[in-house]
């Protein structure tokens, strides 16, 4: 993950904007409101960097997206007319046929091509993970497929993701497992390294890996210990 303290006194969305291309984020929210905080700034930060922003609208619609964009002072009809900015449909992202790791890869790898050769910096996704709702996918495929992300999406690389789970519309004990093959995750305004990043494997192998609150009150405490010390130095200067 790219070096952004939490102690620094920045709000989020300046924090957002440090993060290097080819980070792999998972995001984890409760409405609307929470996951366009999380997000609107995701895709500013990569449409300054000159990044196709691509996002996979399934929960909220096309609209309600450019209007957030709108708001935080994104020329939305320009990035749009540019080809900047992109909205793809669960029909767009979700390969046909059966679902297949290689098959999901290879169309990224195609679409990050593409942002190449029109004359894009590399290629961002912002990912609404209720397309996988009723969409031919198991829960093992989908852990399966967002660890895959991890050899494409990588510091260094070209290729950045954030994946959105809504904690009331998918199962905690599904988001709990996705969670674990992130590298980083972000819940409220926290952007947390994840000291329970594992390979897939051992994630679907582990029972006892789906107690989500559980999961993100530990991811949060490295953070709420640094408020709290920061708060305290404040004070007593």
């Amino acid at each position: 993950m790219s070096d952004v303290s939490v102690s620094t006194p920045r709000n989020f969305s300046h924090r957002m904007a440090l993060l290097k291309q080819g980070e792999h984020l998972c995001s984890v929210y409760g409405d609307t409101g929470e996951l366009l905080t999380q997000a609107v700034p995701y895709l500013k930060a990569g449409l300054a960097n000159g990044e196709r922003c691509v996002y996979v609208a399934d929960e909220h619609s096309k609209e309600t997206i450019i209007q957030a964009l709108k708001f935080w002072g994104v020329y939305t009809d320009h990035e749009l007319d540019t080809g900047r900015l992109v909205f793809w449909t669960r029909h767009d992202y979700r390969q046909p046929g059966l679902f297949d790791l290689q098959t999901m890869l290879r169309f990224v790898n195609r679409a990050l091509s593409q942002a190449l050769e029109d004359g894009h910096t590399g290629i961002r996704l912002a990912v609404e993970m209720t397309w996988t709702v009723n969409n031919e996918i198991s829960d093992q495929d989908l852990v399966r497929w967002e660890d895959f992300i991890n050899t494409i999406s990588f510091p260094g690389s070209t290729v950045s993701f954030i994946c959105q789970y809504n904690r009331h519309l998918l199962p905690c004990p599904l988001i709990a497992k996705a969670i674990q093959v992130h590298p980083v995750v972000i819940v409220g305004e926290d952007i947390c390294p994840n000291a329970h990043y594992r390979p897939a494997d051992d994630v679907l192998a582990n029972p006892d890996c789906d107690r989500l609150d559980h999961l993100l009150s530990a991811i949060q405490a490295p953070h709420r210990q640094t408020r709290l010390a920061t708060r305290s130095q404040s004070t007593t200067v």
